[in-house]
């Protein structure tokens, strides 16, 4: 590998074409891992955290070119050529399938996020109540959830905690040191509305059967950082026959094959009319 001017690593090149990779952070079409993450599988396609530029992984290592065009200045001088055949090893892409199950107002929603909410802010907002909302363009795991049961069924997440909690404080986490609730984060801790959702019945077994998971259920986990994390289950299906999750973990909204990459802590399917 030919090292180039800012650290990283020029794998395959030909012509202006290249595929380049380093040893930071990368994402997984928008998840978080390292370049030599042992879930990453052959094939799969990998976009880096900071650039962009799209690689292919095989045996955790990138080793192919997906026709990525390199800015002049990380050209390395002179170019040289590796023969690679893994670019027909295409197994672990997460293209949806034609196996994919039928769609629901509330993925339609959460769906419709992507390309809108475009970064990740958990910045402590002062809120409109009710309805009360961050700008779009950014936010958080919750703010997915909170924007596609709003959009798909005017149901409002913040008005609804809200009320419950007043209703029963003691009932709710305290992992914040608050002494009362307040309409402007409540909502957005992910904690509440696992507490929420479990008060209402809304609590599904936890299971690692793929078709348990139905589109539109919501399921919970903690992130390699240890933080609660919310997705929405979508009618897209891997190549396994495992549903694709909507979220937002750092990059915005995307549609990602993570459904079971973390333990998941919660499973929850909302009544049409909650």
């Amino acid at each position: 590998m030919r090292p180039l001017p800012d650290g990283r690593h020029a794998i395959a090149l030909t012509g202006d074409v290249a595929a380049v990779y380093d040893r930071r952070w990368m994402s997984f079409v928008g998840k978080a891992v390292n370049a030599s993450h042992p879930h990453v599988s052959v094939g799969t396609f990998v976009r880096t955290w900071s650039t962009g530029e799209s690689i292919i992984m095989a045996t955790g290592k990138p080793v192919g070119i997906p026709s990525v065009t390199i800015p002049a200045r990380l050209k390395p001088k002179p170019l040289f050529l590796i023969a690679l055949t893994v670019c027909t090893m295409l197994v672990g892409c997460n293209k949806p399938t034609a196996k994919d199950r039928p769609s629901t107002p509330l993925v339609d929603a959460a769906r419709s996020q992507i390309g809108v909410t475009l970064r990740y802010d958990g910045t402590y907002e002062k809120l409109a109540y009710p309805a009360g909302d961050v700008p779009r363009e950014c936010g958080v795991c919750t703010d997915v959830v909170i924007r596609a049961l709003r959009d798909a069924r005017q149901f409002d997440l913040q008005q609804a905690v809200h009320e419950d909690m007043k209703a029963d404080f003691a009932a709710y986490p305290k992992l914040w040191g608050l002494k009362s609730p307040d309409t402007n984060i409540d909502h957005r801790r992910v904690p509440n509305l696992q507490t929420y959702f479990e008060r209402k019945g809304w609590e599904l077994p936890v299971t690692s059967n793929p078709d348990d998971y139905q589109p539109g259920d919501l399921v919970t986990c903690k992130v390699d950082s240890g933080r609660p994390h919310i997705m929405v289950v979508s009618n897209r299906l891997n190549s396994k026959g495992v549903s694709l999750v909507i979220h937002n973990l750092g990059k915005g909204a995307q549609e990602e094959n993570l459904l079971f990459y973390w333990k998941l802590t919660g499973h929850y399917r909302l009544p049409t009319a909650p």
